[in-house]
């Protein structure tokens, strides 16, 4: 039976940079698709294996009647089969790289990227397939199936993240983000929201938000398709939950402070146990040490009077207000770095991010750490300090970044004076506004070079 093409498409796409015609290797697929019996015995069915360290059986999936699907072990699908009948139909370890590459093409457009992920593409190329296999027609090309597919899925998701831990007063917002308490009210008012139509009670519907229920939340909205909301959420949230870290310095200065985070982000417990003997006594002794401070931050309004002064607004508003220039994804990323250096407890470590957040700026393809250290005295600090504390600025810069340098390359520990690196993490945070200050001026960082002299 020959295969009949009822073709209706906007266009005839190719793709400029990957240089792929989707809709011609949208055909070559139906060319390699795979038809061979039904492995043998497997229905529905479910496997388990068991774990050394693991008290309970690890599910490694369903094999159903509908369809298989392998991974590589990162979340990525490497074979796809559909089960019909005495026979499954699909694409092998081999051929479903090819299933990959047009995914990969289709995404190569920032504004489909921006709406779908390669997951979700990939399972639309292979529904596409399947149904033209079927049927012998194709009502669409591929390319015109994929983006009505993803008009279709195309909806606005609101996510509610665990913040923790933390205390607020009031509800409060930063950037794109609500933060607010999540009461047993709050819970209420959504479940009046609830259609009638085979409602729950209230007490189950609310015994599967207990782990939420008197907890601080972020909330916010994505448009994309399910999959794609979800990613962008996490990656937009983990932002602005950085960028409300770098306001914490004094706190990251103080061992009885535990620096909030996203609940998706902590995989520690607040406290870790190792055994010891000594040579002495051949008895073992558990020890157990705290991983954390036990006080979390409070936004109450003396907070926030701290917060107004150090220009909260500032941040807010530039990560509420999105750009596509190199320098402002520079800045965002310089954010997510500075985040990271305020919530690492071990102070060795926090100091390699610290110089790392400085470096993103000052070193390009052909600079040197030293380069990066000379530019930060000698055409930074000028800038962020008045004129007579550039000297003993210079000293305190040269002694992190020897401490910084001895830790990485013969891990040594050296002491470390902490108002020194409290004083050189308020002088980050005063160059990362200075560049969010910047950032409607220079729109790449040679842009940056130029207007600081920096040679490059």
């Amino acid at each position: 039976m020959g295969l009949k093409l009822n073709l209706v498409t906007k266009h005839s796409y190719i793709l400029k940079t990957s240089q792929i015609d989707i809709d011609k290797e949208g055909f070559t697929l139906l060319e390699i698709l795979e038809v061979k019996p039904r492995p043998t015995g497997e229905g529905k069915q479910k496997t388990e294996k068991r774990m050394f360290g693991m008290a309970n059986p690890i599910e490694l999936g369903e094999i159903s009647d509908l369809q298989l699907e392998s991974t590589d072990g990162w979340g990525g699908t490497s074979s796809m089969f559909q089960m019909e009948g005495d026979y499954a139909i699909g694409f092998g370890l081999q051929k479903y790289a090819n299933v990959k590459s047009i995914a990969i093409a289709f995404l190569d457009d920032d504004e489909l990227a921006s709406k779908a992920d390669q997951s979700f593409i990939e399972k639309e190329i292979f529904q596409w397939v399947l149904n033209v296999h079927k049927t012998k027609k194709a009502d669409l090309n591929l390319l015109a199936y994929l983006e009505k597919r993803v008009d279709e899925e195309l909806k606005s998701y609101t996510f509610y993240f665990k913040l923790h831990p933390l205390f607020i007063e009031t509800p409060f917002e930063f950037g794109p983000l609500k933060v607010f308490g999540f009461t047993e009210d709050y819970l209420q008012s959504a479940y009046k929201r609830l259609p009638n139509d085979n409602k729950v009670t209230w007490e189950n519907f609310k015994l599967g938000f207990n782990h939420l229920l008197n907890s601080i939340v972020v909330e916010l909205t994505v448009k994309a398709v399910r999959s794609k909301a979800e990613a962008i959420a996490k990656n937009e949230v983990a932002l602005a939950v950085n960028a409300m870290k770098c306001f914490l310095i004094p706190e990251s200065m103080a061992l009885h402070y535990q620096i909030f985070d996203l609940d998706f982000k902590i995989s520690n417990g607040s406290f870790t146990k190792f055994l010891v003997k000594d040579e002495n006594d051949e008895r073992l002794k558990i020890t157990m040490q705290r991983l954390d401070g036990a006080q979390p931050a409070t936004f109450n309004q003396v907070f926030f009077a701290r917060l107004d002064l150090a220009d909260w607004h500032l941040v807010s508003n530039f990560i509420r207000a999105r750009k596509k220039t190199t320098f402002h994804l520079l800045i965002l990323e310089s954010i997510d770095q500075f985040g990271a250096v305020i919530s690492n407890r071990n102070l060795h470590e926090r100091i390699v991010q610290l110089i790392s957040f400085f470096e993103l700026y000052l070193n390009d393809e052909n600079s040197t750490r030293s380069k990066a250290e000379t530019v930060l005295k000698t055409k930074i600090l000028p800038v962020l300090v008045p004129k007579n504390q550039v000297e003993p600025f210079k000293i305190k810069i040269r002694h992190i970044y020897h401490i910084r340098d001895k830790y990485l390359h013969n891990r040594v520990l050296l002491p470390i004076d902490l108002n020194e690196l409290h004083e050189v993490q308020i002088l980050a945070f005063r160059f990362l506004k200075l560049m969010i200050n910047h950032d409607s001026k220079f729109n790449s960082k040679t842009d940056f070079y130029i207007d600081f002299d920096i040679p490059h």
